[in-house]
């Protein structure tokens, strides 16, 4: 049971990750797209 309290815990970052993702692709942007935007360099 431990594991599901760990799980449950993270619920908040995953919902914010969905929903992050979600926009993205309503954007139409790729993940090098929105780091060029935030002034990221992605590894390549």
């Amino acid at each position: 049971m431990r594991w599901e309290n760990e799980y449950d815990s993270l619920e908040l970052e995953f919902s914010l990750l969905r929903e992050l993702l979600l926009v993205r692709r309503k954007a139409a942007l790729s993940q090098a797209e929105i780091a060029e935007r935030m002034g990221v360099k992605l590894l390549q």
